[in-house]
């Protein structure tokens, strides 16, 4: 729940530059995430897997995990976990990448 108005801010901030945002809700329960979701009202995507494949895919050890993929499609940084104290980190490693050319 903390980290989705950073995230939204993010997504605000940086959508023009190319930045796509896109929360992966693992409920296997569609009431929950329901519920969830009106609560914390996201300003970004977010896709249902209830059955969990993404998280298997990217072997997700904490949540929320954010994982920074560059514009050629290759997974540059995995963040486990949400803490105010470093979100100037995500910030610096999030301008790396959107300051790199898309080609």
């Amino acid at each position: 729940m903390q980290s989705f108005p950073f995230m939204g801010e993010l997504n605000r901030l940086h959508k023009e530059l190319g930045l796509q945002m896109v929360a992966v809700n693992l409920d296997e329960e569609t009431q929950e995430a329901e519920v969830f979701l009106a609560k914390a009202r996201p300003e970004f995507t977010v896709a249902a897997d209830p059955q969990r494949q993404c998280a298997k895919d990217f072997a997700v050890e904490a949540m929320p995990s954010s994982n920074l993929i560059d514009r050629k499609g290759r997974l540059r940084h995995i963040h486990k976990g949400f803490r105010p104290s470093e979100v100037e980190e995500l910030r610096s490693v999030l301008k790396q990448l959107l300051d790199e050319p898309a080609s």
